[in-house]
This record gives structure tokens, C-alpha cells and sequence, in this order.
């Protein structure tokens, strides 16, 4: 599979689709529906601190890039203002969250805006299945 890249308009009224595109394209490749409700409440989490750095957001992108029993995750949000990360962002609840929910997770800048990238692995009990 290529890379899928969804852009909607920066509001919490819209991560619902962001969430079901990743559900659709976990279940895709096969994740266990554990696996696939980490991924969501994992774009949930990204998408809600990404809002939470703009005073005026533009739009939130989520790109997936899928290949065999991983997926990768990128959610970036467009706006006004720098792409500096909150200060002690990496030990609020939102970090705990993401690394619980997926193998790897770790802000990064995406074209010169905020971005959060993440990964996950299908697990070796749920490739059994």
C-alpha cells in the first residue's frame, strides 16, 4: 500500500474521520481490534494536543504510510504561530498515553508545523490469529 494522506478542517468536529480512516486501514492489514482501538484513541490523543498548540488552526493532516504488520502515523496541524512543542510536553498525560497505545511516539516538525509521529506493530499474538 502507498502513503494515505487525509486533510480535514482543524476542529475537534472533525477527528471522527481521521479516526475511521486509521480503523479502516488497520483492519486492512489485519491488526486485532485491540490493536485498531489503540490506534484511534492514538490519532484522538495526537489530534487534540496538535489543536491545543495553534490559537488559530487550519487544517489537521494524518499521514499513513501501512506496509506489513505496521503502520505509521503522522498527524500534523497547519496554522498560525511557531511549531515549538509545549513546554514539558513530553511528560503530560498525552505522552503516557501515546506510548502505552503504540510502539513509538515523538514530536516532530512537518514542513515547519507541529507534528506527532507514531508507530505501531501488529503484536505476535494477534498475527496469530
Amino acid at each position: 500500500m502507498s502513503e494515505i494522506r487525509l486533510s480535514v478542517p482543524a476542529a475537534a468536529d472533525y477527528v471522527h474521520v481521521l479516526r475511521s480512516v486509521i480503523a479502516s486501514v488497520a483492519a486492512k492489514l489485519n491488526f486485532s481490534y485491540d490493536d485498531i482501538e489503540d490506534l484511534r484513541l492514538a490519532v484522538d490523543e495526537a489530534s487534540a494536543y496538535l489543536l491545543s498548540l495553534r490559537a488559530d488552526p487550519t487544517t489537521l493532516t494524518l499521514s499513513i504510510t501501512p506496509s506489513d504488520g505496521t503502520v505509521d502515523v503522522v498527524a500534523s496541524v497547519q496554522g498560525a504561530g511557531g511549531a515549538e512543542q509545549a513546554p514539558g510536553a513530553q511528560a503530560n498525560m498525552m505522552w503516557h498515553l501515546l506510548g502505552a497505545l503504540t510502539d513509538e511516539a515523538r514530536f516532530e516538525e512537518q514542513s515547519g508545523q507541529p507534528g506527532i509521529r507514531f508507530t505501531k506493530t501488529i503484536a505476535p499474538a494477534s498475527a496469530a490469529r
